[in-house]
């Protein structure tokens, strides 16, 4: 699966590295939805904010990677568990009691 998403994670990497203060404006964001940013708000951040254009069947296979139990929205935890894969560090830890267990 890290194979899968290299080219988003790899450019999410390089944007959060070049401007810090764009990891803290996402996490943010996820605060203000109590953890659990929607699919629309999460893709126009990575494509506004960001300037990464997902390809179609990207948007479809980050859905089902981030979004497991189909609960159309994805979980900070889960997002963060994803972003670690790639060297993005929130500074936060997995919580061990994911709604996903």
């Amino acid at each position: 699966q890290h194979t899968r998403f290299k080219r988003v994670g790899l450019q999410m990497q390089l944007k959060f590295k070049a401007q810090p203060q764009l990891l803290t404006s996402l996490r943010a964001l996820f605060r203000t939805q109590d953890d659990k940013l929607s699919y629309f708000d999460l893709f126009s951040f990575l494509e506004h904010t960001l300037q990464i254009k997902l390809q179609n069947w990207e948007e479809d296979a980050l859905e089902g990677r981030l979004d497991r139990l189909g609960m159309a929205f994805v979980e900070f935890n889960e997002f963060n568990e994803f972003c670690l894969g790639y060297g993005i560090d929130f500074g936060e830890p997995l919580l061990e009691n994911d709604l996903e267990e």
